[in-house]
């Protein structure tokens, strides 16, 4: 097997059980279900990260100065299952 896309469900479903199980025990909290929260959490864990002594190295190594900041781009691919797939393409991902 070389690929993802040919592990059987099962096995992917297990992967996933144990992500999760691995950020509930790293972090104290469980994953979220909503696509809406797992967005703004990867928003907060991009900039969350701007600081830390790895990041502040690594600008440091490469002259770039802390004040040129960070961003996140962000889009979204609903699945054919998902609300904003049934209402049509002018759907829009709004913040919670």
């Amino acid at each position: 097997m070389s690929l993802d896309t040919e592990l059987p469900v099962d096995a992917l479903q297990e992967l996933v059980r144990d992500f999760k199980a691995e950020i509930r025990y790293r972090t104290g909290k469980t994953f979220p279900d909503d696509p809406v929260e797992q967005l703004w959490g990867a928003i907060g864990a991009v900039f969350g990260s701007w600081m830390i002594e790895r990041a502040k190295v690594y600008r440091q190594l490469n002259g770039i100065p802390e004040s040129s900041g960070t961003a996140v781009a962000a889009s979204a691919s609903p699945s054919p299952r998902s609300p904003a797939c049934r209402r049509g393409p002018s759907s829009r991902l709004r913040a919670a």
